[in-house]
């Protein structure tokens, strides 16, 4: 068991290297200069988990869960279904940066809220982030841990 976990675990680190060294120069600005804010254009839509990694355990999920990420780029917003609470807050965004802020939580008692407080460290640590393919949304937390999420499809209506 402890074997399959390593594995899952190298495999989550590994695509979120990937998903951030290839596509993160998409946000950076040409000519090397200020901080700018990126079109999140391509943040919109629902996003569902696909897999993260903290504290040193990868949990990797069937495309089933109920765990989403929404963005509304009109007014910064974001909010994440969790176990059974959700996560609501502002975003900000600059060359590679992602900044979540002024987070609330839902307050009610749940069975298992540990993907719920998972997310909540990586949200308040979260730093570097990439749109791959138009498709996969990775997050690192360099603190923390990583995540990645992958765009709501037709396939996965529901999350």
């Amino acid at each position: 068991m402890y074997d399959y976990m390593k594995k899952i675990g190298l495999y989550v680190m590994a695509m979120a290297s990937v998903a951030l060294g290839a596509c993160s120069t998409a946000n950076k600005p040409a000519d090397g200069g200020e901080d700018i804010v990126v079109d999140t254009a391509d943040l919109q839509s629902g996003w569902y988990l696909e897999s993260y990694r903290i504290g040193g355990e990868s949990t990797k999920f069937d495309g089933k869960a109920d765990y989403k990420l929404s963005f509304n780029g009109t007014d910064s917003t974001f909010s994440i279904s969790t176990d059974c609470n959700m996560i609501n807050g502002e975003f900000g965004i600059a060359n590679d940066t992602i900044r979540f802020r002024n987070m609330l939580v839902t307050q009610m008692a749940c069975e298992n809220m540990t993907v719920e407080q998972n997310m909540l460290s990586l949200l308040n640590d979260s730093t570097a982030y990439a749109v791959c393919h138009g498709d996969t949304l990775a997050f690192t937390a360099p603190h923390t841990g990583s995540a990645i999420f992958l765009k709501q499809s037709e396939e996965h209506p529901g999350n």
